[in-house]
């Protein structure tokens, strides 16, 4: 299933604020914007690539989705930092979003996202092994 117009148009303007704020703040902020939705609900979301090197709760069944793979917050095998990826991060926002509005959503398997996009250059970014893994209907 392909992501709506206004998700994507959503996505495009928030890399394009991601952009202004890493200039503005000198902040290191992850270098790939994805957007998500869920095919049963209207909401949308999205976020970027980022290492919280704190705090790295999920939900339950994408927690245990990460945790098949290996070690959230950890290298694996010389590729990405596991959880560091914008896929995790959108997903766990939406299913924030839809559990804080009585939805009681659970299972990550419905939702829908964009191409993930460089934040700087808006150029496409292929999925990485770790999220194709985590959401198999990327």
């Amino acid at each position: 299933m392909k992501a709506s117009v206004e998700l994507i148009r959503k996505t495009n303007s928030y890399c394009v604020a991601k952009r202004k704020e890493r200039k503005k703040w000198n902040w290191i902020y992850g270098t790939v914007c994805v957007g998500v939705e869920d095919s049963s609900h209207k909401f949308k979301e999205c976020s970027h690539s980022f290492k919280n090197e704190n705090d790295f709760i999920y939900y339950p069944d994408l927690n245990s989705k990460l945790n098949k793979i290996g070690v959230i917050g950890q290298t694996q095998n010389g590729h990405c930092i596991l959880g560091y990826c914008a896929e995790p991060h959108a997903a766990n926002a939406l299913l924030r979003r839809l559990n804080h509005e009585n939805f009681h959503v659970t299972n990550t398997s419905k939702f829908v996202f964009t191409k993930a996009l460089r934040v700087r250059t808006h150029q496409i970014v292929k999925y990485c092994d770790f999220c194709k893994r985590t959401f198999p209907q990327l």
